[in-house]
């Protein structure tokens, strides 16, 4: 699909919802940052041999940091997954950035892309048994270094389209992977006895309900997967409705929440177009990230003041989307597969669940050696008072009016990595941050412009 510019009419509409849903006063002192991060897609095998798979399959997890760390390489470049290199790099400058923080939120997709094809490529003896037990030692061993490297840190773990046995899309409800990753993560999540269901709740679909350290604050993790309308249900039985079944979960946990409680909700997947493939179209209609019943359901829970924030990955950008009066933030990719570059979140969040601001952290990959840095604070990077509802359409007015603050956010888009978002395209993503149905996309974006 291709649009014409519509910044001045979308500067309109932004402005009377800035003056409608003004910042909120911040309620209190933010406390020690959030560690938050997505889309790590590790791959062990980046790179790697025959030999190196071989003796990743036979050793126990405990083993594998050895095994890894003397076969040494490169960290990984764009284009590629995360390697062990840059998987111990990010964990050290996640741990230098916020040295003990309260929460670690996961915002899905621990394996890389095409981890079944690679690991057949690559393994001497492939078979279904190996794959399976590769990809459990997999889970199992980033839940063994995210542990050691926050160990006082209670962690919120969603899954994503890759996090699954059967394949990209293909997550299968109360499946091996779901009970084995649940046993592999659970003593992070449960840390100071505030998610005692999870292992219960987490081996059927995916998701759970857990107390976070803040009074009267809850988060609640769906694995939005099964809404994906990408998704299939091909290893799962026919018989099934696992997005059905996933939306009544989730109306059930919002409504089991205690009176006055509120809830961070977290997905990997986010509600809405998905610009950058609906782009690629170059004419076709808008392509939705998720089902219309997902997508219902979804912003569904954001009715009332319930839920703070929604944070989500699988976009692999540094982002944000608003609807329903709720912000969405969302989460930079370690992985630089896409051209971005690795990068991680700091978030201070308010005993309410309100963001009151974040840090983003990113790895100049293009550099001759690669360093971590602090990139930008969303607060003083736009003079915005918090990450909330009346900020964002404030920051989307000044967006479509100052030219040179329009560049630095396609810059930050990509954590200033190999390409960003042009002049041309930002219309485009504009809309898509604040218009989540397809009609509402197409009327914000206009009519496609001629070829040529």
């Amino acid at each position: 699909m291709r649009v014409r510019p519509a910044l001045p009419a979308l500067l309109g509409v932004l402005v009377c919802l800035a003056v409608a849903f003004p910042s909120a006063a911040a309620a209190a002192k933010p406390a020690t940052p959030w560690l938050v991060a997505s889309d790590v897609h590790f791959t062990p095998f980046v790179g790697a041999g025959k030999p190196l798979i071989g003796r990743l399959q036979r050793a126990p997890v405990e083993r594998w940091q050895r095994i890894l760390s003397r076969a040494g390489g490169p960290l990984s470049s764009h284009g590629e997954d995360t390697n062990a290199a840059l998987l111990d790099s990010s964990l050290q400058a996640m741990r230098r950035a916020a040295p003990r923080p309260p929460v670690v939120l996961l915002a899905g997709d621990l394996l890389g892309h095409e981890f079944r094809e690679n690991y057949e490529k690559l393994a001497p003896h492939p078979s279904g048994r190996g794959y399976r037990t590769l990809v459990d030692k997999t889970v199992a061993y980033l839940a063994e270094r995210f542990g050691a490297t926050f160990p006082h840190s209670q962690f919120v773990l969603t899954l994503g389209n890759n996090d699954s046995y059967c394949g990209d899309y293909r997550a299968t409800p109360d499946s091996p992977f779901l009970l084995r990753a649940a046993r592999a993560w659970q003593p992070l999540v449960e840390r100071g006895g505030r998610a005692p269901g999870f292992v219960a709740s987490f081996r059927r679909l995916g998701s759970y309900v857990a107390r976070l350290p803040r009074p009267n604050l809850h988060v609640v993790s769906v694995d939005d997967v099964f809404w994906s309308a990408e998704y299939e249900n091909r290893c799962g039985s026919a018989a099934e409705d696992p997005g059905a079944e996933q939306a009544r979960w989730l109306r059930g946990a919002m409504r089991g929440l205690p009176a006055g409680d509120r809830a961070l909700l977290t997905t990997h997947v986010p509600p809405g177009v998905d610009v950058f493939a609906t782009l690629e179209e170059d004419g076709g209609p808008p392509v939705s990230l998720l089902t219309d019943q997902g997508q219902g359901a979804l912003l569904g829970a954001l009715q009332g003041t319930e839920v703070p924030a929604l944070v989500f990955g699988h976009l692999h950008m540094s982002t944000y989307r608003i609807g329903r009066g709720t912000p969405m933030l969302g989460v930079p990719s370690i992985s630089p597969v896409f051209g971005n570059n690795p990068a991680f979140l700091t978030a201070r969040v308010r005993r309410d669940g309100t963001i009151a601001d974040f840090t983003a952290h990113a790895l100049g990959l293009g550099a001759e050696h690669p360093r971590w840095r602090r990139e930008y604070d969303f607060g003083d990077a736009y003079g915005l008072p918090a990450f909330d509802f009346g900020s964002l359409t404030r920051l989307q007015a000044r967006l479509a009016a100052d030219a040179a603050m329009r560049d630095a956010y396609e810059q930050r888009y990509v954590s200033g990595g190999k390409y960003a978002i042009t002049e041309a395209q930002y219309p485009a993503y504009a809309c898509g941050a604040v218009a989540l149905a397809v009609p509402a996309f197409e009327a914000c974006a206009g009519p496609p412009a001629p070829a040529g």
